[in-house]
């Protein structure tokens, strides 16, 4: 909840190179005990399309990375993907 409210409350930080890493780490952190949770935090990534392209390619690489882990939830990462691909 914390996490959450941090992310929509503070835009302006979230939205740079560790704001992004922040959210990798915690979809990273909360993919295998709360999967839902997880995959909702990642939705955050459908605003990627809206975003100046330094940031855009900051955040896309940073997603990149974590889809290409490989131990995401199939509902985490349809969510990543489909944000990557949109």
């Amino acid at each position: 909840a914390l996490y959450g409210a941090f992310i929509q409350n503070n835009l302006a930080r979230v939205h740079s190179a560790r704001g992004y890493q922040l959210i990798c780490d915690l979809i990273r952190r909360l993919d295998p005990i709360n999967p839902r949770l997880a995959a909702r935090i990642g939705k955050q990534a459908q605003i990627l399309h809206r975003l100046p392209e330094k940031l855009k390619l900051d955040y896309k690489e940073k997603l990149s990375i974590l889809l290409s882990e490989g131990n995401l939830s199939d509902d985490t990462y349809e969510v990543i993907k489909n944000a990557l691909d949109g």
